[in-house]
Order: structure tokens, then C-alpha cells, then sequence
């Protein structure tokens, strides 16, 4: 009679201690009572931003934001996305965009690893100012998930084709700190020096994710954060791409510039006297940035200046050094 009433005590206790786990474990619906939500829960009860998640459908994404890895994932809601499909490809349908293309764009807005506000907001080279009232964020590129598919290059000196592979794209996330720890007298102006197509919403420890503002940031779920932004940031090309399109338009042509890059060390370049005379603006791209003015902003001179010309001298910039 004892061993009966002590197997059924057994059988009660792991009936309720199942019970307790499946519980646990359950967040399929509202995040459940001990989880947050994967990212993709926490986009889908946020509503909006359906385009965002059938992108990341369409290009595979779909697995690392329900949980299988940790990412920090910046998401423009459906507005902005049908809004920056039409204006580039002319249609809103996902389904009509190389999906190439597709693919380095949704990665290009999800960084590897998680980050929180205070993260982004004071992340820098000394590591005892990374603290969140200390840090000035002058770490502010991050390495996201977009990698550009591999292309054929032509060597223009020997005539060979190679198979270029590209790394992983970073993505500038700017946090106002770096411009005010400079003593920047104009924030938004040289912000917009940079992104000049992006919606400046304030310098009081505010975020922008390239061109995009951030309009709610660090939301936290179960495998990284959420920050929610307002348009879709532009992944930005590579120098060899950004020096073919700058440099062979306007009826001027730089294809020697360009073939010097590309044959000669790159540690030092001069440019086309022709250039000298262009107005003030900066070409951005992922790795190094080349300034065309007389002038360099506040924020901008770290960069070596040789007088009013134009010569300057490249240096590519690794994680958390230089300007986009």
C-alpha cells in the first residue's frame, strides 16, 4: 500500500514538473511567460513591418531571427521599405528583386552579435571610457551579415580575370556622442555632409543607422535587440565600385585615376587636377572615404589636410576608426 501511494506521489510530481517545463519553454504566444520573444515575435506583434519579415523570408534570414543565432537587427517598417523598393527598382514586390541584391540589402540590416543602446552610444577605442556616460562612440562601424556575391574582375594591366570575394559589409551606426565630443558647432551639418538623404532628428544621444534615423532603440528579445528605424539603410559599395561611379561620370574622365588604385599602392594617391574644382561633398563607402573640398568639417580632421589641394592620403579604416 506504501509502494503504491509513493509511485503515484511520483508519477503526480513528474506530471507536474513536465507540465511546469512545457510552460517554460512555450512562447508561442505573447513571448510567453518567462521569454521575451525571438525577433521575429517581437517585429510581428509591433505590426508594420511585414515587407521586413518576408525579406528576410525570401533571402533565408528567416532562421537566425527565429532564434538561431544572435543578431542586432535594425527594421524599417513597411513604408519605408515599399518606399525605397519603388524609388530603386520600381516596384514594391520583394519577389521582383534580385535576389542577390535582396540578400546583401536585408543583411546589411542585421550586425552580428548583440548590442544594446548604451553599447552603441558609447563604444570606443579605450576601454575604460566604454562605460555609458563616458563612452564617446568613436567605435561606430559594425559587421553585419550582408556579403557581397562573389564577381569576376578583369586585371586592367595584365588582362586576367580574378574571383573577387568580398567580406562581410559593416554598417555605420553614428551615435551623436561622436560629434559632440569633437566639439562639433554643427552636428547635423556634418552628419548630412555624409548622409545627405537622411532625416536628422536631434543630437541628444540619438542613433542613425547609416541614412536612417533611429526612432525606437535596444528592444530587447530572446537572440539580440531590435531598433526600429525610419527608412532602409543604403549598404554602401566598395571602393573599386564607388571610384567607377564617381569617377567616369559627369563627362570626365578618370578611368587613369581609377586604373592607379587599382595597379599602384594605394597608400598614397593624388587626384586629377580636374577635381579640384568640384564643390564641397564626401563620397562614402564601406572601407575608406575620399573628400573632395578645400575645407574639411570639424569632424573630419583626423584625415591629414596639404594645404587647399586636393592630395590627400588614403587609410583604410578598420572597426571603430575614422568617419563612414
Amino acid at each position: 500500500m506504501i509502494k503504491t501511494r509513493l509511485t503515484l506521489f511520483l508519477l503526480l510530481w513528474l506530471a507536474l514538473l513536465f507540465h511546469g517545463c512545457s510552460d517554460l519553454f512555450d512562447n508561442t504566444t505573447d513571448g510567453g511567460k518567462y521569454s521575451l520573444g525571438t525577433i521575429r515575435q517581437v517585429l510581428e506583434q509591433r505590426g508594420d513591418y511585414g515587407m521586413f519579415i518576408e525579406a528576410l523570408d525570401l533571402t533565408g534570414y528567416g532562421r537566425l531571427v527565429d532564434g538561431g543565432g544572435l543578431a542586432t537587427v535594425f527594421a524599417p517598417d513597411d513604408v519605408s521599405f515599399s518606399r525605397y523598393l519603388s524609388q530603386t527598382y520600381g516596384t514594391s514586390d520583394l519577389t521582383a528583386v534580385p535576389i542577390e541584391e535582396l540578400t546583401v540589402l536585408v543583411g546589411y540590416h542585421m550586425i552580428q552579435f548583440a548590442y544594446n543602446t548604451d553599447d552603441f552610444l558609447a563604444f570606443t577605442v579605450t576601454s575604460q571610457d566604454e562605460d555609458a556616460e563616458q563612452g564617446d562612440g568613436s567605435c561606430y562601424k559594425y559587421k553585419t551579415y550582408a556579403r557581397a556575391p562573389v564577381t569576376d574582375f578583369v586585371d586592367p594591366k595584365s588582362g586576367r580575370t580574378y574571383s573577387i570575394f568580398s567580406q562581410e559589409k559593416y554598417l555605420p551606426v553614428i551615435s551623436t556622442r561622436l560629434f559632440t565630443g569633437r566639439a562639433s558647432a554643427n552636428p547635423e551639418q556634418d552628419y548630412k555632409s555624409f548622409f545627405p538623404d537622411g532625416n536628422w532628428i536631434g543630437a541628444d544621444d540619438r542613433l542613425y543607422a547609416g541614412n536612417a534615423a533611429v526612432i525606437e532603440s535596444g528592444i530587447p528579445t530572446d537572440n539580440g535587440y531590435l531598433y526600429l528605424i525610419d527608412d532602409v539603410s543604403h549598404p554602401l559599395p566598395t571602393l573599386y565600385t564607388a571610384l567607377i561611379e564617381e569617377f567616369t561620370g559627369g563627362g570626365v574622365n578618370h578611368t587613369g585615376f581609377t586604373k592607379s588604385c587599382l595597379t599602384a599602392s594605394i597608400s598614397s594617391i593624388t587626384m586629377p587636377t580636374s577635381l579640384k574644382t568640384m564643390p564641397n561633398r564626401a563620397i562614402r563607402f564601406s572601407s575608406i572615404t575620399i573628400i573632395r573640398h578645400r575645407r574639411l568639417p570639424t569632424t573630419c580632421r583626423n584625415w591629414p589636410a596639404n594645404g587647399p589641394t586636393i592630395t590627400r592620403t588614403a587609410t583604410f579604416s578598420k572597426t571603430g576608426s575614422g568617419m563612414p
